[in-house]
């Protein structure tokens, strides 16, 4: 049986790790029978991967991928691409700020689009999250935009999707592991000359949330990386 989609999940000591697996299996379940669930779990203790392995035992559709060392988000996305046998490959974040429904609208796009992202700076997207985190999305963006020439307006949605073709053409490039691996991806898509649309979210996210003491650090950090990113694939 061929395979039409592969989700992979990326996840760090996620505490509802369990739901939502069976959140997205109901989902995958419902709607694209003929797919495959890749979860990488990102140096998550073991307690996490002891618990979701209990789970998962009987169901073969789906594969947990697991190590150690936290080796950031990045790095758990780029092994899950590796593992995924789908016509379409798409990744969802595994607190599931994005609702797993969204995939339909993902998939829709992907039938006459390279690539589909959920973008929450979309004219038609509706988002509640605290005033700090909405600027500074706002600045990363336009960072990313600017440095990069990127047409994207959401460089670190919660939801992307790919022609197979497309993620596999420009994989092995990608050098990133931690938060930014998704900026230098679809950097590189653009360069290739692959469209992408942004499909619009409504969602509230981030509140209760502290904000991490290293906020600001980041904040100057992410300027710095973008300039490595543009420079490293300067030749590409």
């Amino acid at each position: 049986m061929s395979i039409t989609l592969s989700l992979i999940v990326p996840f760090y000591n996620e505490k509802n790790i369990v739901l939502n697996y069976q959140k997205i299996v109901n989902f995958l379940k419902r709607n694209y029978p003929n797919s495959e669930l890749i979860l990488v779990s990102d140096g998550s203790t073991k307690d996490c991967v002891e618990l979701l392995e209990k789970f998962i035992k009987n169901d073969q559709r789906t594969t947990l991928i697991k190590y150690t060392a936290n080796r950031g988000r990045g790095y758990a996305l780029k092994t899950g691409f590796r593992k995924a046998k789908g016509k379409y490959i798409a990744y969802i974040d595994g607190d599931l700020d994005i609702k797993p429904n969204y995939l339909k609208k993902v998939m829709a796009a992907l039938v006459n689009n390279p690539v589909a992202v959920i973008s929450k700076w979309h004219s038609k997207s509706e988002i509640k999250t605290p005033r700090i985190r909405r600027f500074a999305s706002f600045i990363y963006n336009l960072v990313i935009r600017l440095v990069l020439r990127s047409k994207v307006k959401d460089h670190m949605g919660g939801l992307m999707g790919f022609n197979r073709e497309v993620i596999k053409s420009v994989l092995n490039k990608t050098k990133e592991q931690r938060w930014l691996y998704t900026v230098e991806l679809l950097y590189l898509i653009q360069k290739k000359d692959y469209s992408i649309i942004e499909i619009p979210v409504k969602i509230s996210y981030a509140f209760g949330k502290k904000i991490r003491k290293s906020f600001i650090i980041d904040f100057l950090k992410v300027f710095i990386a973008v300039f490595q990113i543009k420079w490293r694939h300067r030749s590409v």
